[in-house]
């Protein structure tokens, strides 16, 4: 599912973005020897297994190399969303100097927040953000540390948020509202990952979908999570007025018909 053009020489990341079981978030850095067909030759042993399979999503993405990086004021530099096979991260590596005075982001280019397509649903609880473990369900169930759906019925809950360092906020309920059935909140994102990025790093997890009232019309969608952001570099300098940001993306507000 090559997305660009692979050749020998080229710095690569591996990362297990994800998996609903095993391990999920490594990485490594490795170099391309030679490319034949669908095979692909690297340098050296690798220090983890990678899947792609029906519940595991595993990517490999160029890094481009630099002497050095410098990031304009007015500048941003961001890199494609993750679509559920490929994307969310940006990386690249600097020799020297990486000197950031503009923008770096993948603000809500990491887990998806999850909408219905359609306006006909009614009285049926959102769905669950996205997160490491995949799609989430619908129902108020937290999806890992993907935020949980709102209650269905008639302005009956909000979808919960999404976490990764600390646990996500719960959603807001309405208690005693017409066809809510029980009132409940939707339960927040878990905590996830780790303080050490040394081996493993995820994609911020989604917010939950609000619940869809008796009117029909769409839920709020839940917001999405941020994406990764790996800079290599000699040094990183990040100047007054410059960001590296890969902050989640707030929900969004629904509408009845």
């Amino acid at each position: 599912g090559a997305s660009g053009t692979l050749a020998a020489g080229q710095e690569v990341l591996l990362h297990q973005s994800q998996a609903a079981s095993g391990p999920v978030g490594t990485y490594e850095f490795a170099r391309v020897v030679s490319v034949s067909g669908s095979t692909l030759t690297l340098m050296g042993a690798l220090a983890n297994t990678y899947v792609t399979d029906a519940t595991h999503r595993a990517q490999l993405v160029v890094v481009p190399e630099f002497s050095s990086v410098s990031v304009e004021t007015g500048g941003v530099l961001s890199a494609p969303a993750w679509n559920g096979s490929t994307g969310g991260i940006l990386v690249l590596d600097a020799q020297a100097a990486a000197t950031i005075s503009g923008v770096v982001t993948m603000d809500g280019l990491g887990f998806r927040g999850t909408q219905h397509a359609t306006c006909s649903v009614h009285c049926q609880a959102g769905i669950a953000g996205e997160s490491p473990l995949g799609i989430g369900a619908v129902g108020a169930a937290a999806n890992g540390s993907g935020g949980g759906g709102g209650e269905g019925g008639q302005d009956c809950g909000s979808g919960a948020g999404g976490g990764y360092g600390g646990a996500g906020t719960a959603g807001r309920a309405i208690i005693g509202g017409l066809l809510c059935a029980t009132g409940a909140a939707a339960s927040p994102g878990a905590t996830d990952g780790s303080a050490n990025l040394a081996t493993a790093v995820l994609f911020g997890s989604a917010g939950g979908e609000g619940g869809h009232d008796e009117d029909g019309g769409n839920a709020g969608p839940g917001g999405s999570g941020g994406g990764l952001i790996f800079v290599r570099a000699g040094s990183l300098v990040v100047s007054a007025g410059g960001l590296i940001s890969s902050a989640g993306d707030p929900g969004g507000d629904g509408s009845n018909s």
